[in-house]
């Protein structure tokens, strides 16, 4: 690229000096400056922030973005083609000339008072009444403001020693009338259908001689006011609104087209219902119920009104549009307000059918003023300027005060308050007075809507109070809650309930708004107030005629006052304003507080406005109804001639008395419109400069100044009217310089955008806590070359989201180009699940496992999955899961293995130190746990169960005993043996050797026979005394027992229930005289729950002997040879001699069975020891 000569410029002489050396060194590593060396062409000795050097484009457009270039073009005496103008372009050409407004002079007033024919007969209202106005003259004579701000800095009314009860006959002048300036009345609504805002059809109109009349939008609409909300969607983005004109656009009643109102509410609410290029500033959440009937109403409509009242009889109304109309009236209507030809807006900004909060409304003023269209005329967008009649204040009552940096000093609350305190908001605002209040969304808002560009002109406030700059001694003046609170550790409520400081002193909201403060390169700290802050002139004099002028009485005062403008007497357009008063029976007048209670169906309806000449056009016809509240109806539940609601029409226009700063503030911001109009290009200070510089301070034998109280306790309150330490300084028209020339032959507009491209991806997509840096964006106008791109927004990687950064680049024009990059921030990363402890981890078998979980890298919940069985060998796997909020699942696993490192207990053996010839069985062993058998021996076998047998039954001549080990194996190869068991064999069979059966024998079942016929025995042991027929002899089950061993048992009664045997192995050997008579095989054998025994003797498996008291106790014994009786009855036995015999099956330990004959005596002759001795002859 060929190089050209630039211009260079830095902020300070060291940052040239500094980048100078790097431009003429050769390889500069800094990324805006030329590796290269640069040639420098001029050095500029005389400047000490400028030089020409020979640049490519590129290495200039590098270097635009060093933040120590403060200016770098094509340097204009070099490339003078680049720069070629017609000389007289740069004339200020300008119509700022005094002008009359009207041709005649009329009337003007200092001060304006109702009149008696008005009034509808009433005789006393809030105002005392002076018949000034025999002769009805067109309502702009009537506006007392005008005329004041026309004419120079002396009051009128003092210059020619006039009465300011009488008026003063003289044409109003102007240098302007606010042509092209963008004014918002950002007030409580404003009826737009009264005549002071409709430019045609008014009768007897008498408009300004250079009134234009209209509004920005399409269709010639007769009335010149427009809403922000519902109206200047159209304006701003008008292709999207006509590509859908039939759903999207509406004939309002004027003939203005304007959007449907459901429509223009969504352009605001969402970014899809609007054009892309209009997408970057996002939602703003208006209110739903804001609508055109309910904040401004129409010709056929007044706004919105409704009836509070608690009182019986009397309505208590809240209006839409009664502060608001007035306001509006006085910046910009054609007969009151002084900027006539401006482009008109009003904005519901608080109370009842508002935007939805002042924040809100911020939000609306600022996006209008950076998005609106740019004038073609100038090829600039027009200034935007917003008056506020309103602010926050409360009376505030601490226990400590400060003063002048006194320290805290104690006081008795709000009964004792020094007077710097006592005497705030007594004038105007019933004791209420404002405080700096701490930040919050709506102030940040506000700060955002100065910051902006928007003019923020605000009243100063009617609570008589001193409002200083931070450099006078009473700026940290406040009330405290102890005495130890710093200044900014009270914390107060202010109206709406936000938080304020104690401050006594300082701005309140609005005036504060946009409130900046930094750091000079000295170290101190410079504060500024973007807010022009409006005091208000009273309408009298110190004395009459020849006295000074001076501040209201109720107006704040002190050096944060800007100038004071009139506004304390003067006349406005209002919606239809009136009072309904019942009329009381036994006095007969109009106050419902005297005379007893009100009367159904008597009442006056009395007006409170003022008739104008052009009251009317035609179709005003505006309807106002609304329902009465229940207390205000009469005892029969009717009001007003036995009305429900109130419903009248208006078809006048009507002005009436206002006053206030609130007057002050829309009057000087109409006038200010005009000093705007011809410095488009200024901003808050130079503005403030000018009323600074050209607004001269009155003599302080024209002005009364008053004496500055400078101790806490003075007696603040003996003179409302001093200024405290204010400047004399009062709005009139002074001249008022020209920045901007008028254009008389400007070329064809520059509409065009300049084009952005955003460098990077877009949508761009970071990690979640990782770092972003934009990638940034370029500008290129088609007439201005390069633009400077600014950027908005912000993107916080710590939060997922998406985010959008706007960048803008706007040309010399004021053509504004618009582009976004989304970016978006994503959680794909899981969270990391670290195990708590041993990982893997060994369990033994059979042992409590507790598990130490898992911990999530985040703050995410640890879940965790699968269980441990301790009581089963294996490898078990828990499972740790943790999700974070965008759906990122990690896991992490435990491996816990489950050993069996023990070897099994035997937990018994009754493997038998003995056994008997032919006999196989040599006992049980047990184990612990389930275990594989095994047995080392020869001979020996033992089953899965554990029953050890011998191969081959036991034979003494073969082996005299058998040894063996038998060990037990679990499934995880532990194992135990019992060691050596020797089992000896005993010579037992007839075999030659001793011919005695003395082995161990199991007796299954020992026989006795049931008693037929009653004995004479009745003492015998065994019956117990009972031996009636039926009762039964008992047998012995099972009994091991060795041999010589002998068993005792004692006997008695037969117990309760039974649990009923089969025996079907029986058999009876007759004598050869008697017959037994059995016709069944079979016996019944009944075992006693409750048997005859009264004591136990068991055989342990120790081979012990163990007595028990009873059988239950005996059972709950460790492994006993129970002894148990059962009752045996035989089916129909005969018995028919004294001894009969039972054949009973013995079976050896080693599972042969024998039969063996026991005798039984008849019962007669049977006894307990006798029954043993048989048994143990069996044995």
């Amino acid at each position: 690229m060929s190089e050209k000569y630039y211009t260079l410029g830095t902020h300070t002489s060291e940052q040239w000096a500094e980048l100078h050396a790097e431009l003429t060194a050769d390889g500069n590593v800094y990324e805006s400056v030329p590796s290269r060396q640069v040639t420098i062409v001029d050095d500029r000795l005389h400047s000490p922030t400028r030089g020409d050097y020979l640049l490519t484009e590129e290495e200039a457009n590098a270097l635009k973005n060093d933040e120590r270039v403060k200016v770098i073009n094509l340097s204009l005496h070099k490339h003078k083609d680049a720069y070629d103008y017609d000389p007289d372009d740069l004339k200020c050409v300008t119509n700022n000339t005094l002008t009359d407004r009207w041709p005649t002079a009329y009337k003007n007033y200092q001060k304006w008072w109702y009149s008696h024919g008005n009034q509808f007969g009433v005789t006393k209202l809030n105002f005392d009444l002076l018949d000034n106005q025999p002769t009805l003259e067109p309502t702009i004579n009537r506006t007392t403001a005008l005329y004041r701000m026309s004419a120079s800095i002396q009051n009128p009314w003092k210059t020619t020693n006039t009465d300011t009860q009488n008026p003063i006959s003289g044409k109003i002048q102007q240098v302007g009338a606010g042509e092209n300036v963008d004014i918002i009345c950002a007030d409580n609504g404003c009826w737009i259908g009264h005549t002071e805002f409709i430019n045609s059809g008014v009768t007897n109109a008498v408009n300004p001689s250079d009134y234009v009349g209209g509004n920005v939008l399409p269709g010639n609409g007769y009335c010149d006011v427009l809403d922000l909300v519902l109206d200047a969607p159209y304006y701003i983005d008008p292709d999207w609104f006509n590509a859908s004109a039939s759903t999207r656009l509406m004939t309002r009643w004027d003939g203005t087209t304007v959007p449907v109102e459901s429509v223009a509410r969504s352009w605001w609410q969402n970014t899809s219902q609007r054009s892309s290029s209009f997408a970057a500033f996002g939602s703003v959440s208006v209110s739903n119920s804001y609508t055109r009937d309910k904040v401004h109403g129409s010709n056929t409509k007044t706004p919105r009104v409704f009836d509070i009242s608690t009182t019986p009889g009397v309505p208590v109304k809240r209006k839409v549009g009664d502060h608001g109309t007035q306001c509006a009236s006085l910046i910009y209507g054609r007969t009151h307000g002084w900027a006539y030809n401006a482009n008109k807006w009003h904005l519901n900004l608080y109370g009842y059918s508002s935007v939805g909060s002042i924040e809100v409304g911020f939000d609306v003023q600022k996006i209008f003023h950076q998005y609106k269209p740019v004038n073609s005329l100038y090829n600039t967008k027009d200034p935007t300027m917003s008056s506020n009649s309103w602010g926050l204040r409360k009376s505030k009552s601490g226990t400590h005060y400060h003063f002048r940096n006194s320290g805290a000093v104690a006081y008795g609350g709000s009964t004792a308050e020094p007077g710097f305190i006592s005497w705030l908001g007594i004038k105007g605002d019933s004791g209420n007075w404002k405080s700096e209040i701490y930040d919050n969304s709506m102030t940040v808002a506000g700060d955002e809507l100065a910051a902006a560009g928007v003019i923020i002109i605000a009243a100063a406030g009617n609570s008589n109070q001193q409002q200083v700059n931070p450099t006078h001694p009473n700026y940290d003046n406040r009330v405290s809650n102890n005495n130890t609170n710093t200044f900014y550790q009270d914390q107060f409520t202010e109206l709406a309930s936000f938080a304020s400081t104690g401050s006594t002193n300082r701005r309140g909201f609005p005036q504060h708004i946009g409130k900046t403060e930094s750091q000079t390169s000295q170290g101190n700290t410079t504060v500024k107030f973007p807010a022009i802050n409006i005091g208000v002139l009273d309408d009298s004099f110190t004395s009459i005629g020849t006295g000074k002028e001076r501040k209201a009485s109720y107006s704040d005062c002190g050096d944060a006052i800007d100038m004071y403008a009139p506004g304390d007497g003067v006349v406005a357009a209002s919606r239809p304003e009136y009072q309904e008063l019942w009329l009381n029976n036994s006095d007969g007048d109009n106050d419902p507080n005297t005379g007893g209670l009100p009367q159904d169906g008597q009442y006056i309806y009395s007006r409170l406005d003022e008739t104008r000449v052009d009251t009317s056009y035609n179709g005003l016809a505006a309807v106002e109804t609304y329902s009465y509240a229940t207390a205000t109806k009469g005892s029969d539940g009717n009001a007003m001639d036995g009305e429900t609601a109130f419903n009248k029409t208006f078809t006048g226009a009507t002005d009436r008395r206002f006053g206030g700063t609130s007057a002050a503030c829309p009057i000087a911001c109409g006038f200010l419109a005009i000093v705007m109009q011809y410095n488009r290009g200024w901003d808050y200070e130079d503005l403030r400069d000018w009323i600074q510089n050209n607004l001269q301070t009155q003599s302080a034998s024209d002005f009364y100044e008053g004496t500055e109280a400078t101790t806490a306790t003075a007696n603040w309150s003996s003179d409302y009217h001093a200024i405290q330490g204010s400047q004399r300084r009062v709005l009139y028209q002074a001249t008022i310089p020209v920045s901007t020339a008028f254009p008389t032959n400007a070329s064809a507009p520059d509409t065009t955008v300049p084009v952005i491209t955003i460098l990077g991806n877009n949508p761009a997509t970071v990690e979640l806590g990782a770092s972003y840096t934009d990638a940034g964006a370029t500008a290129m106008d088609a007439v201005d070359g390069t633009r400077t791109v600014t950027s908005t927004g912000t993107v916080n990687t710590s939060t997922v989201g998406s985010y959008t950064i706007a960048y803008s680049a706007t040309d010399n024009s004021g053509n504004t180009g618009y582009a976004n990059r989304t970016v978006n921030v994503v959680d794909t990363t899981a969270p990391i699940v670290t195990v708590t402890g041993t990982n893997p981890i060994t369990v033994e078998l059979g042992a409590s496992y507790t598990d130490s979980g898992a911990t999530a890298s985040g703050s995410e919940t640890v879940t965790t999955t699968g269980s441990v069985n301790t009581s089963v060998v294996g490898t078990y796997t828990l499972t740790y899961t943790a999700t974070d909020a965008s759906g990122n699942t990690g896991t992490a696993t435990r491996t816990v293995n489950v050993v069996d490192t023990t070897a099994p207990i035997i937990t018994s053996s009754n493997i038998a130190s003995s056994i008997n010839e032919g006999i196989t069985g040599l006992g049980t062993v047990t184990a612990n746990e389930t275990v594989t058998w095994s047995i080392s021996g020869t001979g020996v076998s033992i089953s899965t169960s554990g029953v050890v047998t011998l191969d081959s039954a036991a034979d003494y001549e073969i082996a005299t005993s058998h040894s063996f080990v038998i060990t037990a194996t679990d499934s995880e190869s532990n194992s135990s043996n019992t060691g050596t068991l020797t089992v000896a064999v005993v010579d037992t069979a007839d075999d030659g050797n001793d011919g005695e059966y003395d082995g161990p024998l199991v007796i299954n079942v020992i026989l006795g026979a049931t008693v037929n016929t009653a004995t004479e025995e009745a003492g015998d042991s065994f019956f117990s005394g009972n031996t009636n027929t039926g009762q039964v002899i008992t047998r012995l089950p099972p009994v091991y027992a060795n041999d010589g061993y002998s068993v005792s048992l004692n006997f008695q009664a037969l117990g309760g229930s039974d649990e009923t045997w089969t025996i079907d192995n029986i058999s009876v050997n007759p004598n050869s005289n008697f017959n037994y008579n059995i016709s069944s095989p079979a016996a019944t054998i009944t075992q006693q729950n409750d048997p005859y025994t009264t004591q136990w003797s068991c055989l342990m498996g120790d081979y012990s002997t163990q007595t028990f008291s009873s059988e239950t106790a005996a059972s709950a014994a460790a492994d006993p040879s129970l002894l148990e009786l059962i009752s045996l009855t035989t089916p129909n036995p005969t018995l028919n001699e004294e001894t009969h015999t039972f054949s009973v099956t013995l079976s050896e330990a080693g599972g042969t069975n024998q039969v063996r004959a026991v005798d039984i005596d008849q019962a007669k002759h049977f006894d307990a020891q006798s029954f043993i001795s048989k048994v143990q002859s069996i044995i």
